[in-house]
């Protein structure tokens, strides 16, 4: 009876301890977008500004973020929520500020946004330039496709697996998943930054009826031959998508399929008279909008 309470009392004790733990960690994990907005900022003489201040803020959903420039004038956010439109402000002491408007980040997109400051002995509105034409990818090793929300949502696909959309990239082989001409296997799968290929499978994704709906994709690449330190466990190719995430307005879509039993051929591939039914339908939803 005594050896019992005190395995109970341990028990307790080290739940306790697990508990603290994770309320005293302060690190959080969300989408991996590989997503970001870097430049330089240089005064009229084009010295670099080094400790200037950069904050990006999204309109739709008013996440922002900031950092400040290194000695180089130089500065990077990261894992940046895609969508937009995104806002960024240059600030600096006795110089005048800078916005440019109407950025939108989608998956590893690389935005470079440089700025001019002029000085300023009184304080002066703040400039604002808009701006559409500026290169969002960085050259990147190997070849990728990216498939984007509009035609993961026009396009029609076999059970509404988003995967299915891979033959949309000239990468792929015979197959969703093989690329490179390698196995299923070989094709390394990540939703959210998080692995998705399945380990008792010789890490093959989970097969199943709609192992995650298409509806929750947002968008995703097709990559092959990409050998740099943001790639990894894959022989042909990965698969990098992300999931959608709402804004501060109410939105929403619905879907429904239906196969129907009677535009299918009545007959075998042997010629006979069939008895079974073909009736299959599959619907869905997803709603986005704020948290409060």
């Amino acid at each position: 009876m005594k050896l019992s309470v005190v395995k109970i009392r341990v028990t307790i004790c080290l739940m306790i301890a697990f508990g603290l733990f994770f309320l005293s960690t302060h690190q959080s994990f969300g989408q991996a977008t590989n997503a970001s907005i870097r430049g330089i900022l240089t005064d009229s003489s084009g010295e670099p500004l080094m400790g200037a201040t950069i904050i990006v803020k999204n309109i739709s959903t008013g996440f922002s973020s900031g950092t400040t420039t290194n000695e180089s004038g130089g500065y990077k956010i990261q894992q940046l929520p895609l969508g937009g439109p995104y806002n960024v402000t240059a600030k600096y002491l006795g110089f005048q500020d800078v916005v440019r408007k109407g950025f939108t980040l989608n998956l590893s997109d690389v935005i470079t946004i440089d700025f001019l400051l002029q000085e300023s002995a009184t304080s002066l509105d703040e400039i604002i330039v808009s701006s559409n034409s500026i290169v969002k990818r960085i050259q990147q090793m190997g070849a990728s496709t990216k498939i984007a929300a509009g035609q993961i949502k026009n396009l029609p696909s076999e059970g509404r697996n988003f995967t299915r959309l891979t033959s949309l990239s000239p990468l792929q082989g015979a197959g969703s998943l093989n690329l490179g001409g390698q196995r299923r296997t070989s094709t390394n799968v990540t939703i959210d930054g998080v692995n998705f290929r399945n380990t008792l499978t010789a890490g093959e994704v989970g097969k199943g009826p709609y192992t995650i709906s298409q509806e929750a994709i947002r968008e995703f690449e097709v990559s092959t031959n990409d050998y740099d330190v943001t790639q990894g466990r894959q022989g042909g190719g990965s698969i990098t998508s992300v999931t959608k995430s709402g804004t501060n307005e109410f939105e929403g879509s619905a879907f429904f399929y239906h196969r129907a039993d009677n535009l299918q051929s009545q007959y075998t591939i042997q010629g006979q008279e069939r008895d079974a039914d073909f009736y299959n339908s599959q619907s869905g939803l997803s709603i986005g909008g704020p948290l409060i």
